[in-house]
């Protein structure tokens, strides 16, 4: 498998800042002597398929039954998105009166789609056709849910973009996106790709790159907004589809709007540089 391009970029980074240059120059990349296969392409077989199948029987194939509140009733990317009128939400967790509860406002898109994108994944792996049938019934909804400018998030048109503490606006989208680009290379469906596509494009346009910051917080203390960083995720994968440049300069451009802004983050650029600094937060960077 190819290195993550987000680790590639530290990399370059941290050579450049050894060598007294602009960590964030752009330089001759890293040649990568390998490259990922498109997700499907190697199927489990014996105890491991046997593993997953039992899984899909179980809490992986039937978590929408299981805790239907979470996942059916509130349709966070559809109906239910986040307005201003709306200031709390029961998503099963006790927490402290005050700002921690806008957490638990996108926390049912973090619960929905990250257990969507390991079914997902699941089903075409054991190649199971009952669920492959559910799975293709809820990419459907997810497309026609998309809105015409190409947006797939969960904030409506008054709040989309327009943050200055803590939201989820990057990390629902990243969540969703994952799962339909592990359905669009099973399917190889050019539709599929064309909404996440589209939907990266409205993204790049809401959050203009070197033109705002998307990981501005007037509070250091975030969690859906720096997990918000893994949109990067998307991006790799786009460009690895695509080969379109584009992609990576927002990644770049991303990963530099995060380090230079004031949150209590281990992954930030400076912070990775102290050798002495241990790494606290709830996000560590794998390197």
């Amino acid at each position: 498998m190819s290195k993550p391009i987000y680790f590639l970029f530290l990399i370059m980074m941290f050579q450049s800042a050894m060598n007294g240059q602009n960590p964030y120059e752009k330089i001759k990349p890293i040649k990568e002597e390998m490259q990922i296969l498109p997700f499907g392409s190697i199927k489990p077989q014996g105890w491991i398929k046997e593993q997953i199948q039992q899984n899909l029987d179980g809490f992986t194939g039937h978590l929408d039954s299981l805790a239907p509140d979470l996942i059916i009733k509130d349709a966070i990317y559809d109906k239910d998105r986040l307005t201003r009128k709306i200031k709390n939400k029961d998503v099963g967790a006790l927490g402290n009166e005050g700002d921690w509860q806008v957490q638990f406002l996108w926390w049912n898109s973090e619960t929905q789609s990250n257990w969507r994108d390991g079914y997902i994944r699941s089903a075409i792996l054991a190649n199971d056709s009952e669920h492959l049938k559910r799975i293709e019934k809820y990419i459907q909804h997810i497309l026609d849910s998309q809105d015409e400018d190409g947006y797939l998030g969960i904030y409506d048109n008054e709040l989309r973009y327009k943050f200055d503490n803590e939201n989820g606006e990057l990390w629902a989208q990243t969540t969703l996106l994952r799962g339909l680009l592990a359905w669009y290379e099973y399917k190889n469906d050019q539709k599929i790709l064309n909404a996440v596509k589209k939907a990266a494009a409205n993204t790049m346009k809401g959050f203009p790159i070197d033109k705002s910051h998307p990981f501005y917080s007037t509070n250091p203390n975030v969690g859906g907004l720096s997990h918000g960083l893994t949109f990067t995720d998307i991006l790799e994968n786009l460009y690895r589809i695509t080969n379109d440049q584009k992609y990576l300069d927002y990644v770049l451009f991303l990963y530099k709007d995060f380090s230079s802004q004031v949150l209590n983050e281990d992954a930030q650029y400076t912070k990775l540089l102290q050798k002495d600094l241990m790494l606290a937060g709830h996000e560590r960077p794998h390197l």
